[in-house]
């Protein structure tokens, strides 16, 4: 390129006007510049977007800086003359590149001069909507692609406004008072919401990092604050409820259904179809917070001494028809989530804890499993039946507890279901004994634990009674090659204790709980070695899982009270409560943990013993067997503690919103 060539380049989003000075550099593809502002620069070759036009270096390097100053004004000049939009209508079906000197030649009706080229390729570069440029040639945009680039530009306006006025606002309430969010600002708060919750995943993570980071960077736990005193969450707000998107309120259409069905007659017109045992006594076992009753239990004692036990299942499924508002939105839901402070049934509460609950003194429909045992306790028949029944009484466990003593009902009850249960454990069965934390709240909203022993008479009594009924459904089901949700699980990857045998051990139950292999969930039948059993369904609540309902559905139709579900549907209906199955476990878990946490928040500084559980490379594994919390014990070198060991420690930082625990040796 020669010396006094007027070029045009860009630099910082800026065309800047120079003149070279000196050709290509040897042994660069640079040129040396003197640029309208006075500055020497060296520039590749390709960074010249317009080459024309010339001025003579002997001037001086003042007259050229003016010089160069005229040209630039003369080409800005220029370039305001010109319509982009206009030149884009003449050439727009034109689907090739165009030359510069054709489209300048366009675009002015006196002669053409480098200027005038100058300033179209200045006038292109400042609105860059019409036409892509690439040295002396232009290429017109589609319709589409300019829509394409009004969107992104409108994104990016939108992304550049979030950011700072984001930020400002964020750096005062940070510092002051909380005023509620204005509509600029309720967008950023949006964001600012989806930031916590997912992090990195978040829709607009970018968005949010920058207006945090120009804010001058706030932790996780500020920002949680931030949102409380906005009153957007509450201080023990559910954030995974929010992750995992569970609903807690209903949609209209389902509540109205619901409530066309709450006004129905506790029997419906199956009632020819069902028999009546409402002339049994019947009651229900329950803890003392439950509402939604779905099983119900009776017990004859016959002459011959043997005994006649009903399992009574809410009969969900005369009420709610596959596909309806109900039905979808239980299959969304899943299951019920029950945690110490939220109840998110899987049904409306007017269906849940009306007249789909097994009330006290009110005629149901149920499905009766109804056993026979001998004086040995031994099953030695039994039957599936469509029944009406009327529930006498509501017990809790404590109050069966109370009553396994002096009531015959409730004595002969325990008395088969401890059969049974010994019976599950000569044929494999893995019983893992553990306590349960119970969480509750005193009036102030303080919370307060309660250790219950799980394995307690009445409790057991339930349990087997649930799975006998079970059992004897899962064989009704395969008996008469009616597909169903079978569960299944194999052998625990390692015993701890022999077959046939339970054990009290606190640290080998919870080790074996470890250890147990997923069960699995499909249309065949297999061996359910946890329990004992050569195959196993679930059916005794209906009201409170969807895959019971399910089963109830199956079970109805082998009483011919409906069409059952093809093994295909079965597996689609499986496939759909992947999800909500997947997180409802874990949401109970995780706030369960966390309110055990906030207790401990108030033990800070308290020593306690610990069991070791495992030791890795700086750290032993532990429990503190008085809250069932499990957490990580810095191991100094001379430590040297093993598996089951008991250790004093102390609470040194808790933390339940960030699940955090730390303790060290006391």
């Amino acid at each position: 390129m020669e010396k006094g060539t007027i070029i045009d380049y860009i630099d910082k989003q800026k065309m800047v006007c120079a003149v070279v000075i000196d050709s290509i550099i040897a042994g660069s593809h640079q040129v040396r510049l003197l640029t309208e502002n006075d500055r020497d620069v060296r520039l590749p070759v390709h960074r010249i977007s317009y080459a024309g036009g010339r001025l003579d270096p002997a001037v001086g390097r003042s007259a050229l800086v003016e010089m160069l100053r005229a040209t630039a004004l003369k080409r800005e000049d220029i370039a305001k003359r010109i319509s982009i939009e206009s030149l884009w209508e003449l050439v727009r079906d034109e689907n090739q590149w165009i030359d510069l000197k054709t489209m300048t030649e366009m675009c002015f009706s006196e002669p053409v001069t480098p200027d005038h080229e100058a300033a179209l390729v200045r006038a292109i570069f400042a609105d860059r909507l019409y036409f892509k440029f690439n040295h002396n040639r232009f290429l017109p945009h589609s319709e589409e692609q300019i829509k394409a680039i009004l969107a992104r530009r409108e994104k990016e306006e939108r992304h550049r406004r979030l950011i700072n006025e984001g930020s400002e606002w964020l750096k005062t309430v940070c510092k002051g008072p909380v005023a509620e969010p204005d509509e600029n600002v309720r967008e950023v708060v949006e964001i600012l919401v989806d930031y916590y919750l997912f992090g990195k995943d978040a829709g607009e993570y970018a968005i949010a990092k920058e207006i945090i980071t120009m804010a001058g960077g706030i932790s996780p736990d500020t920002l949680f604050s931030l949102l409380v005193r906005l009153g957007v969450w509450d201080p023990h707000e559910n954030t995974d409820l929010l992750k995992h998107g569970v609903p807690v309120s209903w949609p209209d259409k389902v509540l109205d259904e619901a409530r066309s069905l709450s006004g129905l007659p506790g029997v419906s017109v199956s009632a020819h179809q069902r028999e009546d045992l409402t002339g049994l006594y019947v009651i229900t076992i329950d803890g003392a917070d439950t509402l939604d009753f779905d099983d119900a239990l009776s017990i004859e004692q016959l002459e011959d001494g043997s005994s006649r036990i009903g399992i009574h299942i809410s009969d969900v499924a005369e009420r709610i028809k596959r596909g309806g508002a109900l039905d979808t939105e239980a299959l969304r839901r899943g299951s019920s989530i029950y945690t110490a402070d939220l109840r998110i049934p899987m049904f409306p509460p007017v269906l849940s804890e009306g007249v789909c609950s097994l009330k006290a003194g009110e005629n149901r429909p149920a499905i009766s499993v109804i056993a026979e045992f001998s004086p040995q306790a031994e099953l030695v028949d039994f039957r599936v039946t469509a029944s009406i029944i009327n529930v006498n009484k509501h017990l809790t466990y404590a109050d069966a507890n109370a009553m396994i003593g002096s009531d015959n009902r409730i004595a002969s009850l325990y008395r088969v279901a401890s059969s049974l249960r010994e019976r599950r454990l000569k044929d494999g069965a893995l019983i893992i004994d553990l306590p349960e934390i119970m969480v509750g709240f005193d009036e102030k909203r303080h919370v307060n634990l309660r250790r219950i022993e799980q394995r307690s008479p009445a409790r057991v009594l339930v349990e087997e009674m649930m799975i006998v009924a079970n059992w004897i459904l899962a064989r009704f089901l395969r008996d008469r090659n009616i597909p169903a949700v079978f569960r299944s699980q194999p052998e625990p990857r390692q015993r701890l204790f022999k077959k046939g045998e339970t054990n009290n051990d606190l640290f080998l139950n919870w080790v074996q709980r470890k250890l147990v292999s997923h069960a699995s969930l499909g249309c065949k039948p297999g061996r359910h070695c946890g329990l004992g059993l050569d195959l196993y369904t679930t059916a005794t609540s209906p009201i409170r899982k969807y895959i019971d309902l399910i089963t109830q559905r199956q079970v109805r139709a082998g009483l011919n009270l409906g069409t059952p579900y093809t093994k295909d549907e079965i597996d689609h209906l499986l496939h759909e409560l992947e999800k909500p199955l997947g997180y409802v476990g874990k949401i109970q878990q995780a706030r369960h943990r966390y309110w055990v946490l906030k207790y401990l928040e108030t033990m800070v500084g308290t020593s306690m013993d610990a069991i070791v559980l495992d030791r890795f490379k700086n750290e032993y594994s532990i429990l503190l067997p008085d809250y069932l919390v499990e957490c990580r014990l810095p191991a100094p070198r001379a430590a040297k503690l093993n598996p089951k060991d008991i250790v004093r420690v102390k609470v040194q930082h808790v933390n339940a919103r960030q699940n955090i625990i730390s303790v060290f040796f006391s």
